[in-house]
């Protein structure tokens, strides 16, 4: 884990030299079960058993959605040592999964997974398993919500929990135990993603390829040029910090004018937790980021004589979302 020093030294070099390549997410993209930093953390997660679901076969436009029953777990990688997901899971859209046909490899899933769906010998004539497992902080604590499936796809959505217990909210693991007639050669796992909205702006993902400093302005967002803010409003991402820091939902647009291009963030607090969307499509990168976290720090640094806002997810992840020159 960085200290707020290194974090800071950081910060000032990609402002000084962003290419905005893919380390740039690391924080977040990088493999919490994998990560020494953080193991003390994952070794803290409690097996959870967690309430069967089962939904109801509906049909709509083409897709038949089928009764399902799932269950929510962990991977102890203490008694799994040397394991890795890619050694027999295939990964998807920052998801890994495996298909389960047949009891004997039910066995085996079981020594590594033990509070997977429930499952008989007999069972595996009439159903089958699909596990998945979470890369990062920001598919952790997900639940299947839909299993459905067309002609040639079975599909399974994913979306988090948001439960009261943050035990719950930590699952990296989802079972679930499917009818054999939807079983499909093609699989398309669906995380749905939480996104931050606010009415009064814009949907990101529609503002203009060439967002004038003017132009965001005079829409209401947080800007900054090199650093330093140019939007009227001074105090508006200081005056964001504090009130969500007060437990008080809001919503705030940061936009960034630099030599490396431009970096547009949405950042919105409610029900306890930020919901960031980073967008750089106008700096190199093909797509919108969205993260996940509980808290949002500021650092006062006086070597830099500089604000640097960032948000630190619960494993210790952290982001930046902007720096300002006092």
């Amino acid at each position: 884990m960085l200290t707020d020093r290194q974090f800071i030294e950081e910060f000032w070099d990609k402002c000084d030299n962003y290419k905005y390549n893919k380390n740039q997410n690391k924080f977040f993209n990088k493999h919490v079960y994998k990560n020494t930093d953080i193991s003390l953390g994952i070794k803290t997660f409690v097996m959870i058993l967690c309430t069967t679901l089962m939904t109801v076969g509906v049909v709509y436009a083409g897709v038949v959605t089928y009764n399902y029953f799932t269950k929510e777990t962990t991977t102890d990688f203490s008694k799994n040592q040397g394991y890795d997901y890619v050694q027999d899971m295939t990964y998807q859209n920052g998801i890994y999964y495996k298909k389960v046909m047949n009891y004997e490899d039910y066995k085996q899933c079981l020594d590594r997974w033990n509070n997977l769906v429930e499952m008989t010998e007999d069972d595996f004539n009439n159903y089958f398993v699909v596990i998945t497992a979470g890369e990062n902080y920001s598919t952790i604590g997900l639940s299947v919500t839909n299993v459905s499936t067309d002609n040639n796809t079975l599909y399974i959505d994913l979306s988090k929990k948001n439960s009261d217990n943050e035990e719950e909210n930590q699952t990296t693991i989802t079972s679930t135990k499917i009818p054999i007639e939807e079983n499909r050669d093609n699989i398309v796992i669906n995380v749905i993603k939480e996104e931050p909205s606010n009415q009064e702006f814009e949907k990101i993902e529609n503002l203009p390829k060439e967002y004038s400093k003017e132009q965001a302005i005079k829409d209401g967002c947080f800007v900054v040029e090199n650093n330093i803010v140019i939007s009227d409003d001074k105090n508006a991402l200081d005056n964001f910090f504090k009130t969500t820091n007060e437990g008080k939902e809001s919503f705030i647009r940061i936009v960034m004018y630099s030599d490396n291009g431009v970096f547009i963030r949405d950042v919105e607090y409610k029900n306890k937790k930020y919901l960031e969307a980073d967008d750089a499509t106008r700096a190199g990168k093909e797509e919108i980021y969205y993260n996940i976290a509980n808290q949002l720090k500021k650092i006062d640094d006086s070597h830099s004589n500089s604000y640097i806002y960032y948000l630190e997810n619960e494993m210790g992840g952290k982001t930046i979302i902007c720096g300002v020159k006092k």
